[in-house]
């Protein structure tokens, strides 16, 4: 203050936000600038000096001097942030610090244990991330891999139709100039790869190069290493049958006609019944034998159930699980005859009064299958019934109302009711391998197909009482054998792929028959189309579990898995080594990688190859498609 004599009474009233917080009397400086020192007051210091104002009374002479101060707090100029700090941002400059509002300093944090815990799980945790990411990248290109392999279709036109298609192609260029500068005709490429399958498959010009196919990588990664030795070891097996094998499967191979009336010969010979363990259980007594039945079928042949009444004509008859009514049947493959016979108007290719005769030897037939496991009577059953409903519904089996067509489709029905009778529930390769008396009888060609079509071929010429063929003519009879003959021996494994491969070349690429559906298709072809047609037809009611709902599927996979087994405990205890598939200690045809594999290179590409030419039987394709879904949810994915 300028005014005033020295040593005068100074008042000092401090108020923080409007509130007076002290009174302070002091003496002002007598230097020449009249200053005075003003101390903050005790009850706030240093630390609660924001928003300060000073008012200042000085008297002299009794004039009052008043001046307000506001007080903008700062920090000396040697005091460190961790002493004195006006906000946050002061903090900056103290690494891992915070500003203390209430002690208007720094603080230094003590949780950098904390830190370095959390870094540590963040660092942990992005190492599992990444590890996930790689994984789940892994197995998508897994399924990737599986997707592309279930997805391969088996080329099932053999070298022949590739040549025959090369050179239709070849004469539609010759004939349309245009089309060599469009660059439609056969490239040189396509022929340098046709020249090279020609040569390889040069003595079997009508089979696929099955081989080829199976070690392709796609296939190879979606099918377990035993299977793919089961399909190429029943492909081998055809090798040895080269001379008698099926109707047209090369050019050097005989015609249906002589492969027929070949396969008659040596139709007599002993009974057999080897099996992994011995004779196997047949049928349970508490069947009517075909003796006792005597001339009257009247209670037999007026069972009126909705399954019997359906059998032929439903694709899906249960003949299998515990709900099955044809299962609890006495004699279900003499009742399930009648049915089928009427459906598809049969009676008129018999003699009058022999349908008691038909069933009597359905009954004899009966008494030759397996009381359990895959092949037995049931099997029969199943698969005589999906045949009769395959015929009935494409139309082949009303396709004509003449004595010979329809002796045809009961040649068929019959063909499928016998095709496993006797059968001992091991393969053609345990027998051939064992070097069994059939084995050699049949020299290891279909050795099961020939014991079963000589053994029930002797059961129907045992006795009149049976032989519901005896008033026919030689000719007739003949004829009706060689049909059930050829039909039979078509389910052989061991020429599938040649047969599948003829019959989509054959008939399914057939220019007469490509506009043509059902019945009318029937009738335009000639008697080798529809040889082949019939064993297709075989085929796909054998196995025709594949297509059937998905309860009678798995137990039919079951059964014939365990089946399986016993065989490959028998070559076990005969000091070999199981036979693929047959080892218990392996996945087995339960599995369901093997059952992709299976419905991949067996059961699909032949149900398609059908229902290409008969679109009736879409109905099975559908239900196939839904079976092999159910298998592929449940993959197995190898480590």
């Amino acid at each position: 203050f300028s005014s005033g004599p020295s040593g005068d009474n100074v008042i000092v009233v401090t108020q923080q936000n409007g509130t007076v917080v002290s009174t302070n009397t002091t003496t002002r400086l007598t230097d020449a600038e009249h200053r005075f020192r003003l101390h903050p007051p005790e009850t706030t210091g240093w630390t609660g000096s924001h928003n300060l104002t000073f008012r200042v009374w000085a008297t002299t002479a009794e004039i009052v001097h008043r001046l307000d101060i506001q007080l903008q707090p700062t920090c000396p100029p040697d005091a460190g942030v961790d002493t004195c700090a006006l906000n946050a941002s002061d903090c900056v400059v103290l690494a891992r610090s915070t500003f203390d509002a209430a002690q208007w300093r720094c603080v230094t944090s003590n949780n950098q244990g904390l830190y370095l815990i959390i870094g540590a799980v963040i660092a942990l945790l992005s190492i599992i991330a990444a590890f996930l990411i790689w994984h789940n990248r892994k197995l998508r290109m897994q399924v990737h891999d599986r997707h592309e392999a279930e997805n391969v279709e088996m080329d099932l036109q053999s070298p022949l139709a590739k040549v025959i298609d090369f050179l239709r192609c070849y004469q539609k260029l010759s004939n349309n100039p245009w089309l060599l500068l469009l660059r439609k005709g056969p490239s040189m490429s396509e022929a340098a790869s046709l020249e090279q399958l020609v040569l390889k498959m040069s003595g079997r010009l009508g089979a696929i190069d099955l081989k080829g196919q199976l070690t392709a990588p796609q296939l190879k990664r979606n099918m377990s290493q035993q299977m793919i030795r089961h399909l190429i070891r029943e492909y081998d097996n055809t090798d040895v049958s080269s001379g008698a094998s099926y109707a047209g499967s090369s050019m050097s191979h005989r015609d249906s006609e002589d492969v027929g009336n070949a396969s008659v010969i040596g139709l007599l010979g002993s009974s057999f019944s080897h099996g992994p363990q011995g004779d196997h259980q047949r049928l349970s007594t508490r069947r009517l034998s075909w003796a006792q039945a005597g001339d009257s079928m009247t209670e037999l042949a007026s069972s009126t159930t909705i399954e019997v009444r359906t059998a032929g004509s439903d694709f899906f008859l249960d003949n299998i699980t515990d709900r099955s009514v044809m299962k609890k049947l006495p004699q279900p493959l003499a009742a399930i005859i009648k049915p089928i016979v009427q459906n598809m108007k049969l009676d008129s290719a018999l003699a009058k009064g022999s349908i008691p005769t038909l069933m009597r030897f359905m009954m004899g037939v009966e008494e030759g299958y397996a009381a359990d496991g895959y092949h037995c009577l049931m099997h029969a059953v199943d698969v005589t019934n999906r045949l009769a409903a395959i015929l009935f519904h494409s139309g082949i089996a009303t396709a004509e109302d003449t004595t010979e067509h329809k002796r045809t489709v009961l040649a068929a029905v019959i063909a499928a009711v016998v095709h496993d009778y006797k059968h001992p529930q091991v393969n053609n390769a345990y027998l051939v391998e064992e070097e069994s008396p059939i084995s050699l009888e049949f020299n290891d060609y279909a050795v099961l197909e020939m014991y079963s079509l000589r053994s029930s071929y002797e059961l129907l010429t045992s006795t009149p009482l049976l032989n519901f063929t005896s008033s026919w003519s030689i000719s007739v009879r003949k004829a009706f054998r060689k049909t059930v003959i050829n039909v039979v021996l078509g389910t052989d494994m061991g020429g599938h792929f040649d047969l599948v491969g003829q019959f989509t070349t054959t008939v399914g690429q057939s220019p007469k028959l490509a506009d043509l559906r059902g019945a009318e298709k029937w009738l335009a072809m000639d008697t080798k189309e529809r040889m082949l047609t019939l064993k297709i037809a075989m085929k796909v009611a054998d196995i025709g579990h594949c297509y059937t709902r998905l309860d009678q599927h798995q137990a039919w996979v079951g059964r014939l898995a365990e089946e399986f087994f016993k065989q490959g405990d028998s070559e076990k205890r005969k000091g070999r080594k199981p036979s693929p598939l047959m080892d218990r200690d392996l996945p087995g045809v339960a599995d369901a990688n093997n059952n992709v594999g299976f419905f991949t290179i067996i059961a699909l590409p032949l149900l398609n190859a059908w229902v290409e030419v008969f679109p009736e039987c879409q109905e099975l394709l559908d239900q196939a498609n839904r079976n092999l879904e159910f298998w592929k949810l449940n993959l197995r994915v190898d480590k």
